[in-house]
């Protein structure tokens, strides 16, 4: 990447940063915390959205491009992922993101993959997950 792309980035993430900012205290000046505090919880994915460009930036990457539509994407850390974790449980409810990945990768896993996730949850969310799901969503099937 060439010095002026990296600039035209920093303004990007700079511009992105004020927006939401604004946007943030727009919110919260409505009360939207208490009115509807899951809305309020989605500026803080916009806001993890320009540190994840950041780190992006940071390691040499330009994160532009990086979406659903195309073949580009942004590196997750351990740490951002929790964190998406965690908000997407504030916004749509505990277990939604959890619930949300058994159903993007129902079918779709080869015998060994669905061991691997079944012991991937079970570390993360207790042994007895399949068992909640099963029981919180009928029809579900671990």
């Amino acid at each position: 990447m060439d010095d002026l792309r990296r600039q035209q980035l920093q303004e990007l993430i700079t511009e992105m940063d004020r927006q939401a900012n604004q946007l943030y205290a727009r919110l919260f000046h409505l009360e939207m915390g208490s009115r509807c505090h899951a809305f309020l919880e989605h500026v803080g994915l916009i806001g993890e959205f320009v540190n994840v460009c950041r780190d992006e930036l940071g390691s040499g990457r330009d994160f532009a491009a990086a979406n659903g539509h195309g073949d580009e994407a942004v590196e997750l850390g351990p740490h951002r992922l929790g964190y998406l974790r965690e908000k997407l449980a504030c916004i749509y409810g505990p277990g939604f993101p959890l619930k949300l990945a058994l159903r993007t990768t129902a079918g779709k896993l080869s015998r060994v993959r669905a061991i691997e996730l079944r012991a991937e949850l079970e570390a993360l969310y207790g042994s007895d997950v399949i068992e909640r799901l099963t029981a919180a969503n009928p029809g579900f099937k671990g």
